[in-house]
């Protein structure tokens, strides 16, 4: 018979003497997983609201520019005749 080579891997096997969390420790799992998604979530709506915040200033000043340059007015030399 021919002998196979034993890969060099980890799998299931090599994790058989953890022992399995009790219910305490999964609930405090659970209660930090959702602590910190609740903290992502409230950064990345607070990074929104900053972004459109900037943005609605820029075009603000942006169009008061545009204002004050149309009302300036070119004064154009009538053609010679």
């Amino acid at each position: 018979m021919t002998q196979v080579a034993k890969k060099n891997t980890v799998g299931m096997d090599d994790y058989s003497d953890i022992e399995p969390m009790n219910r305490k420790q999964a609930s405090h799992r659970h209660k930090r997983s959702v602590a910190i998604a609740s903290i992502l979530g409230f950064l990345v709506i607070l990074f929104y609201i900053t972004t459109i915040t900037r943005l609605s200033e820029n075009i603000k000043k942006k169009q008061a520019s545009l204002k004050k340059a149309s009302d300036i007015t070119v004064a154009v030399p009538a053609p010679k005749k």
